[in-house]
């Protein structure tokens, strides 16, 4: 991450943060870097990227107080937007991929030019990440000046999004604080804050669109196993499931080794529903249902 001409950032992390207000903050120049202006009471929010996740923040990026304003400029490239001076960034473009592999090396450097030219500022990255990155972006940047505040539901949707009533906020607590500070202040959305470290919410974030995924794909293979091969009515059937059913997310192995008494070795071998004669009814009744065969270990089963 460190090149010949670049500014190296400083980590110290118990560098006072300061908190954004839209009634009390500085704006160095527009006009000259070298020279600052006085107190303004217009925050400068920039945005890079043109998609949903750009537009969320156009939308719902607003002052709440009369006296003071929310100014968003929307960049498509990074050497543009830090030519301005800002208060906020918004990092919206997606990860890109090659061969199947995460390719970070785009949003990284736009966090370097970033922080280069302006190392006090606050970076949000509304864009999902997966662990590496946040590794990447833990070990070179200031972990307080780096928010990762991702949509609770997928970006395709701008309509959902705005709908979402959750908010999540990754950072160090500072930071956390700064955001939270404004999207009260300078923002119109009215959202339940689920706050933790970077990698609890890169998790959080992974997980829930994950288990929505195999969800939705659950059913999808229940559907046509149901109206292709059976005389059940698979409206009764999901209907009655999702007011029955008691999910819960206890290990297998938990289950295994406290209810069973099995040891940890043979407990940690169990896949899914370990306890599963009845799931290989219906499994070995079709082939349409690989989900489910993926949930049982067969290993597992005793005739």
């Amino acid at each position: 991450m460190t090149k010949d001409n670049v500014v190296e950032i400083d980590f110290d992390e118990e560098e006072t943060l300061e908190i954004l207000d839209g009634d009390d903050v500085v704006l160095p120049s527009m006009e000259t870097a070298s020279q600052d202006t006085p107190a303004t009471k217009t925050l400068k929010v920039a945005v890079l990227g043109d998609n949903n996740l750009s537009k969320l923040v156009e939308i719902t990026s607003v002052s709440g107080n009369r006296e003071s304003g929310v100014e968003v400029k929307k960049y498509t490239e990074i050497d543009s937007l830090i030519e301005d001076k800002h208060h906020l960034v918004y990092l919206t473009e997606p990860l890109e991929f090659s061969n199947d592999v995460v390719d970070d090396a785009k949003m990284l450097d736009s966090l370097l030019k970033i922080f280069n030219a302006q190392p006090g500022i606050t970076v949000i990255i509304k864009s999902t990440i997966g662990f590496d990155t946040a590794k990447k972006i833990v070990a070179s940047f200031p972990p307080d000046k780096v928010v990762y505040s991702p949509e609770e539901t997928c970006d395709d949707d701008l309509k959902e999004m705005l709908n979402s009533t959750v908010q999540y906020i990754g950072s160090h607590e500072d930071g956390v604080a700064t955001y939270v500070k404004y999207l009260n202040t300078s923002s119109t959305l009215d959202r339940v804050v689920v706050s933790g470290n970077i990698f609890d919410i890169v998790a959080t974030k992974l997980v829930s669109v994950s288990y929505k995924a195999l969800f939705q794909t659950f059913w999808n293979q229940v559907n046509d196993y149901l109206l292709e091969d059976t005389v059940a009515n698979y409206n009764f059937v999901k209907k009655n499931v999702a007011a029955t059913i008691n999910l819960e997310a206890i290990p297998s192995y938990v289950k295994a080794m406290v209810v069973d008494g099995n040891s940890y070795k043979k407990a940690k071998s169990f896949a899914g529903e370990y306890n599963n004669r009845d799931v290989r009814i219906l499994s070995s009744s079709t082939h349409k249902l690989p989900l489910l065969d993926e949930c049982i270990n067969f290993k597992n089963l005793k005739d």
